[in-house]
């Protein structure tokens, strides 16, 4: 409250001593004069004011975001966006209606057609103020793309194919059976035999694996999920 001058800090005092005499006669159940309850209806009147202004300069964020509509995350990135003073745990009213009349100061020109519903035909003019956001989104959507896109390279990297891993077995299978053809001339067919049977019980588990492992496993081709 500014500092009031001699007469007006005692037109003050008195206020607030008819406040002080119609509370206590309240308490005691005595009647109160029409001075005493328009003095006592004003004080209220007056403390609600301050008690409002010192709610709406901290408002807690929850209440703020029911009051807004919007979640946390939104308020945040809008914050980031525009500027608008909403990212502490309490948001100060007076200071973001304060932006938003700034905002509105600064913009007025391109926002002016945009109320109207008027974009006009000059396709040289300035981008608007909704083009103008419109193209940051966009910029803030091709950068997340972009990082995704260097994630998903970077697992491609360390990521062997399956037909390749498929072939390497094979060849692996096919230097096996040529020992086994030595082993025929050295110990005989029995020898080989055997061979031969580990080798196709172990390219048939391959082939089991290899099969679950595909089928189990997404594309790295495949669109992500919305």
């Amino acid at each position: 409250m500014p500092e009031l001058s001699r007469p007006e800090q005692l037109e003050r005092d008195a206020f607030l001593a008819r406040v002080k005499t119609a509370i206590a006669k309240n308490a005691g159940r005595q009647e109160l004069t029409p001075e005493e309850r328009n003095a006592w209806k004003k004080f209220e009147l007056e403390e609600d004011q301050r008690r409002g202004r010192r709610f709406v300069a901290n408002v807690p964020k929850k209440v703020y975001s029911e009051w807004a509509g919007r979640q946390t995350k939104i308020l945040h990135d809008q914050a980031d966006l525009y500027g608008i003073p909403v990212r502490a745990p309490t948001i100060s009213l007076p200071d973001v209606i304060a932006w938003l009349h700034d905002f509105l100061a600064r913009w007025k020109h391109d926002l002016a057609p945009l109320v109207k519903g008027d974009r006009g035909g000059d396709t040289d003019r300035p981008p608007t103020l909704k083009e103008q956001l419109l193209q940051e989104q966009v910029l803030l959507y091709r950068k997340k793309n972009e990082l995704q896109e260097e994630q998903l390279a970077a697992i491609r990297e360390q990521t062997v194919p399956i037909a390749e891993v498929h072939k390497r077995h094979i060849q692996m299978a096919t230097v096996l059976r040529a020992a086994g053809e030595r082993l025929a001339k050295q110990f005989g067919e029995d020898a080989r035999s055997i061979l031969d049977v580990a080798l196709d019980d172990v390219e048939a588990l391959i082939e089991e694996e290899a099969k679950t492992v595909e089928d189990a496993s997404p594309s790295v081709h495949a669109a992500p999920s919305s």
